[in-house]
């Protein structure tokens, strides 16, 4: 379950989504330097809304599908699931939130 709430000026945004985002991350030395490679395999969308009162509060339940895979912290290779909040505000800088979450394989309490 996902309950949302916008303080201040939020009819100033043009639109707000929330989605749940499943990403693949991968972590490998190349000579000295480091990277990590990110990769979004899974997107499920809970709100995409203009209306003002929708993005001022709100709640959602979110279906992970049952095949997608859990979430996962290796040494070098993570599946990480996130909630990301994004709002389109003109002439100011957008909203860009992102809240790491677990999700735990089916069987397992």
């Amino acid at each position: 379950d996902v309950a949302w709430e916008l303080k201040g000026r939020v009819y100033r945004i043009r639109e707000l989504v929330i989605a749940a985002v499943a990403e693949e991350q991968a972590t490998y030395t190349r000579g000295t330097d480091t990277k990590t490679d990110k990769r979004a395999f899974q997107t499920i969308e809970i709100i995409r809304t203009s209306d003002v009162a929708e993005m001022q509060f709100g709640t959602a339940t979110v279906v992970i599908p049952l095949g997608t895979m859990h979430s996962h912290h290796g040494e070098k290779n993570k599946i990480v699931w996130k909630l990301i909040v994004r709002g389109d505000i003109p002439l100011f800088p957008n909203v860009h939130e992102e809240f790491e979450f677990r999700v735990i394989p089916r069987g397992v309490s």
